[in-house]
């Protein structure tokens, strides 16, 4: 079997377009020299040039795997991916997720203004630290149009291992001073359909007035300042009708 050798070096995007950069390493001829014989008959067979012979047929040649790899990632680069842990969407997110003090907030709701949804788990130690961050960040933007929420990926089924009940939720939020509306997404299923990278959580993602996805963070850095690290981004969405 003869071997390709494909050094993917990266992606550009332009509007509703995007284009896949590849580079062999080495020429292309490199991967016929492997098999001269094999190049040979298929071009007398053919009655081509071996320069049409290596554009036309060097693909026919790649595994299938590299190939349907390389449509993937080309997919991955559509408008609606994400890229560098953010995420920019063409329209506007869909949800509508539970409080545990009753009621539910619905991103209808919240079209026209910017918006914080800060996903964390009460079982997460990290989380503990995200929320005393996320606080500050609605004490600093209260008085503007930015509405910032926890919301809590921890189960609402009974018989998982990461349940949570909206009792001990509040009681989460009082033991970390968390005074913020505390929103339910169980076991993460907004979360994951958001574009952070790897799922991490604890995760920021910032929301425009139109609804998308502006911004999306994923993990957290122990000694960060959230007020310092979202407060750019939050002042361009705000200054932007």
């Amino acid at each position: 079997m003869v071997q390709t050798d494909l050094l993917l070096v990266g992606f550009s995007s332009n509007g509703s377009h995007a284009r896949l950069i590849q580079v062999m390493r080495g020429d292309t001829r490199d991967y016929f020299d492997d098999a001269p014989q094999a190049s040979s008959d298929l071009q007398k067979s053919h009655g081509t040039t071996r320069e049409k012979f290596e554009g036309e047929e060097m693909f026919k040649r790649f595994p299938r795997a590299i190939f349907g790899s390389l449509v993937a990632l080309w997919l991955a680069c559509s408008p609606m991916a994400h890229a560098g842990g953010a995420r920019v969407a063409t329209e506007g997110v869909s949800f509508n997720l539970k409080s545990v003090e009753g009621g539910s907030i619905s991103s209808e709701m919240l079209r026209g203004d910017v918006v914080v949804l800060a996903f964390g788990a009460s079982w997460l130690p990290l989380s503990r630290t995200q929320v005393q961050g996320v606080q500050r960040v609605a004490d600093e933007f209260a008085a503007r149009d930015v509405r910032v929420y926890w919301v809590s990926t921890d189960s609402d089924k009974p018989n998982s291992k990461n349940y949570a009940t909206d009792d001990q939720l509040r009681a989460f939020a009082r033991r970390n001073t968390l005074k913020i509306a505390i929103l339910r997404d169980p076991d993460g299923a907004l979360f994951k359909t958001l574009g952070v990278e790897r799922n991490q959580l604890p995760a920021i993602i910032i929301l425009d007035r139109a609804g998308s996805v502006s911004e999306a963070i994923g993990g957290l850095a122990p000694e960060g300042d959230l007020i310092q690290q979202l407060s750019p981004k939050l002042t361009q969405l705000l200054g932007a009708k």
